[in-house]
């Protein structure tokens, strides 16, 4: 499971990584408020990003700056219902603009081969990692963190000398970097990635920050999580536009998880319900219809057929694998 860039930095922000302030619009009157209680707090310009789970969303004009409040209205009008590879723009995260002297690559990554976490690392920041990797594979290095003790300092050190990094901002790169371990542990991530993990140029000095950030979920340890199927439910429902998609993996996840999915639904609109080929029947306790609008899909598999009834009426559908 994807995560949006700004639920990726709430996790950040919880294992005490230097995000910069930001908040999220949903409407372009939410992002001029933003941007005006940052711009008047000292900020030059504001950052206007496009929400969405693909990239290139500079290059598709998803990422823009404003210098008022009023251009941030504008610019967050242009940018809301964008299409951007085939995903509407829902949300705009709103951020200072900041002032960049150095980008660099950061990211830990599961290398399921080799059974150990990845930490990988490139002094060409910035830029789409893919394209990196493809045309200078030399600059991407990499190293894996210890199996039972965790990323170790040295091992931090040594990806920061290997980058270039100055000394003056070894500390904190060695933070960040067993902060990115500790986040993807903490929540059973493939991915947690910092591009670009940038020098900015503060009114207390160079400091490094994690300017964007993007985070995979392993689906699988869902279950892992307290409270994380409810938190899946909510973050589907924020992501995506009608029909809204709500997965169901079962048949572990108790009723209560089912319903608070299925609550999430509750709207005008319509909402496809795909159900793996493990989910053997629906929970007796789903007779109740979620709302009026709501059409289950049956899925097999990848392969989802048309809508065959109300939800109600499908609350005992047997799913064949």
């Amino acid at each position: 499971m994807k995560l949006q860039e700004y639920h990726a930095k709430r996790l950040l922000l919880a294992q005490g990584l230097p995000v910069p302030e930001y908040s999220v619009a949903a409407t372009a009157d939410e992002a001029r408020t933003a941007a005006d209680a940052y711009l008047k707090a000292g900020a030059g310009k504001v950052v206007i990003k496009a929400q969405v789970l693909v990239g290139g969303r500079g290059k598709a004009g998803g990422v823009k700056l404003a210098g008022s409040a009023d251009e941030a209205q504008t610019v967050a009008a242009q940018i809301l219902g964008m299409d951007i590879k085939g995903t509407t723009v829902q949300r705009v995260l709103v951020a200072p603009a900041a002032d960049i002297a150095a980008e660099y690559y950061l990211a830990c990554v599961l290398d399921r081969a080799a059974r150990k976490v990845l930490l990988m690392g490139s002094a060409e920041g910035g830029v789409e990692i893919e394209v990196v990797a493809a045309e200078r594979p030399d600059s991407i290095k990499q190293l894996h963190a210890h199996p039972l003790l965790g990323l170790l300092d040295h091992q931090a050190r040594r990806m920061a000398y290997s980058l270039g990094l100055g000394t003056n901002h070894l500390k904190e790169f060695v933070t960040i970097a067993k902060g990115l371990y500790a986040t993807m542990i903490a929540n059973d991530a493939d991915l947690v990635e910092i591009n670009p993990l940038a020098i900015v140029n503060t009114p207390a000095g160079a400091q490094l920050q994690c300017l964007d950030a993007k985070i995979t979920i392993d689906d699988s340890a869902l279950e892992r999580q307290p409270g994380a199927f409810p938190s899946l439910a909510n973050a589907l429902d924020e992501y995506l536009v009608p029909p809204r998609t709500i997965i169901l993996r079962g048949p572990d996840h108790g009723i209560a998880q089912w319903r608070h999915a299925l609550a999430a639904c509750y709207r005008p609109d319509t909402v496809m319900l795909a159900i793996p080929a493990a989910v053997r029947n629906l929970p007796d306790a789903l007779a109740k219809p979620v709302g009026p609008a709501v059409t289950a899909w049956i899925c097999r598999g990848a392969t989802c057929l048309p809508p065959v009834a109300e939800l109600g009426a499908v609350e005992r559908a047997l799913v064949e694998g």
